[in-house]
């Protein structure tokens, strides 16, 4: 009943955030997964940087209910729900059932988790997998099953093996059989399907997906602030982490104690992280932290009432960031639909639309325009690794007779010195809009004299 209560009282919070429509990555898999519905093919027709089972499973959602944005949303947020279920089973199996209790609050009402939980990001769907495996594999011992649903989450988002690899490393010392067993469930699911994407796709696949990564140049916020932001925003999470030489009984704590360290160090050498990279370690450090707590809790000394007292605060800076999540982070996106209307009365069904990664795909789905050249993702970054053409780009505009692009000063195309000056010299601007959260946009129109 505790744990029911908590899972219901998390999904009041987020439920203001699944019918809202706002600017973000998010949107570009939303689109990907229009055309994939549509009969397109990722890496054939359209530049994917991400492995395709969540664009797939996107491309469901609007087979089976169109351009929803509640049914696409509610695909991170059932599998959040999902993950703090199978935490709970998890720590109670491990640890008892009210240090599964204590897990899943940590882990749902952390911060990253509150802000980031009706976002179409494929971490949450990843993590889904993820616990799922773990599950499996800790608790049920089904090391078969465990490695092909770790493989299913790394087609989701490469960096969901990091808990695969740490497991295979622990089994080759330790038990040559099983990870034998869990090496044929990851081959099946992760390493087969990729050579068969490479054979197929050959570059178009290898380029975004794999080499991609390696090749972004370091810039924006730096790992640095992005950790000490991640600390100040979920330090009750973390907190508890430091008594953990402290304790007696540190039975199970092993393996994902060994996860959460193979993190960091994945999350510090990354040449670019987002603060929702951390979730699936949230995951691994509120499994910990909730058999710490309880630990701390049961001890008849100056430990339990200091535990007390964390807890207590802890509740009062969550529900801060309540407060924070549902005003700010949740809050209404009213440029959208405003330039949504904007566009169907000034410009007719079949002008295109082009422009910023996080705008041009939401409002192509809500207007029901087709983006230029099916060119969904125009993070600053593919221009700046290389693996997105510039020219290409310009040119796929240019041979269009009627566009109307959106732009962000300083984001995505708006920070492409070439495409802005294509913008100002070939393109007039139509209207200027100004949101509360995330600034100004503008509206250029891009028209082509038919020879």
């Amino acid at each position: 009943m505790i744990l029911i209560f908590i899972l219901v009282l998390f999904a009041l919070v987020q439920l203001k955030g699944v019918s809202q429509l706002y600017p973000g990555d998010e949107q570009t898999y939303h689109y990907m997964a229009s055309l994939v519905a549509d009969g397109a093919v990722p890496y054939q027709d359209f530049f994917v940087s991400q492995p395709p089972l969540q664009v797939y499973f996107l491309s469901l959602m609007f087979s089976l209910f169109g351009f929803s944005i509640v049914a696409l949303k509610m695909v991170p947020l059932l599998a959040t729900i999902g993950s703090g279920v199978l935490l709970y089973l998890t720590a109670r199996e491990k640890f008892g059932w009210q240090s599964g209790i204590v897990s899943v609050a940590f882990f749902l009402f952390s911060f990253e988790v509150l802000s980031k939980s009706t976002f179409n990001f494929g971490v949450n769907l990843a993590l889904f997998f993820v616990a799922l495996g773990f599950y499996l594999l800790y608790v049920r011992k089904q090391m078969l099953f465990a490695g092909l649903v770790f493989g299913i989450a790394g087609m989701v988002r490469f960096y969901a093996i990091i808990p695969a690899l740490v497991i295979g490393v622990l089994l080759l010392v330790k038990k040559r059989d099983a990870f034998v067993r869990f090496c044929l469930g990851f081959a099946g699911t992760f390493v087969l399907p990729n050579i068969v994407l490479l054979l197929v796709f050959g570059s178009s696949y290898y380029t975004p997906v794999i080499a991609y990564h390696f090749l972004k140049v370091a810039e924006g916020t730096s790992t640095f602030s992005v950790f000490m932001n991640i600390l100040s925003e979920n330090w009750m999470v973390l907190l508890p982490l430091v008594l953990l030489p402290l304790l007696k009984r540190r039975k199970n704590f092993q393996l994902p104690l060994f996860i959460v360290l193979a993190y960091v160090v994945f999350l510090v050498l990354s040449k670019r992280v987002f603060e929702y990279y951390f979730i699936p370690l949230f995951y691994f450090v509120s499994l910990l932290t909730g058999s710490i707590v309880m630990q701390l809790l049961r001890n008849k000394n100056m430990f339990r009432y200091a535990c007390v007292v964390f807890l207590v605060v802890a509740g009062w800076f969550t529900l801060g960031n309540v407060i924070f999540v549902e005003n700010i982070i949740l809050g209404e996106f009213a440029a959208a639909q405003e330039m949504a209307t904007y566009i169907d009365e000034h410009s007719a069904v079949g002008t295109l639309l082009f422009g910023d990664v996080s705008t041009a795909p939401l409002l192509g789905l809500m207007t029901g325009r087709s983006l230029v050249g099916n060119i969904v993702d125009t993070n600053g970054m593919t221009f700046t690794a290389g693996v997105v053409d510039v020219d290409v780009v310009l040119d796929a505009l240019s041979a269009e007779q009627d566009v109307i692009v959106v732009a962000r000063p300083g984001q995505s195309i708006g920070n492409q010195r070439r495409v802005v000056d294509y913008l100002e010299t070939a393109c007039s601007v139509m209207t200027f809009y100004e949101d509360r959260v995330e600034g100004q946009f503008v509206l250029y129109r891009c028209t082509q004299e038919i020879i």
